[in-house]
């Protein structure tokens, strides 16, 4: 009914292959959710090896033929804390939410940008 994938890093053919088997396993009207590291802003201190698993929304949409695709962006992080944008229609928490200035000093340890991806497998 549901399948997470958080931050496991892989080369794009072991994870094109991670993908298909998660999405043939899933159940119909089940849910598959896909998080990792980003190519457009990457983890500070990678090795060129390892900058090679980092993944695009479109990367991954491509190796999910078959599901029904709900999300699929790249979040941003600001240091410690995920940038977050609200909504026109939400009330903005002015004790919870965060600009990048407020954290710039943290940008050097940054985990850069993250993938996220929600399917569904049609029922």
């Amino acid at each position: 009914d549901l399948i997470t994938s958080f931050y496991i890093q892989l080369w794009p053919d072991q994870r094109a292959q991670m993908l298909s088997a998660a999405a043939e396993a899933l159940a119909p009207g089940g849910r598959l959710l896909f998080v990792s590291h980003d190519k457009s802003s990457p983890p500070t201190g990678w090795s060129d090896e390892d900058l090679a698993s980092l993944t695009t929304p479109e990367e991954v949409v491509a190796e999910l033929p078959g599901l029904e695709i709900q999300r699929a962006e790249v979040v941003k992080d600001v240091g410690a804390h995920m940038e977050h944008m609200p909504d026109s229609n939400e009330e903005e928490s002015h004790e919870h939410h965060h600009t990048s200035h407020e954290h710039a000093e943290d940008e050097e340890h940054s985990h850069g940008a993250t993938t996220v991806v929600v399917a569904v497998r049609p029922g």
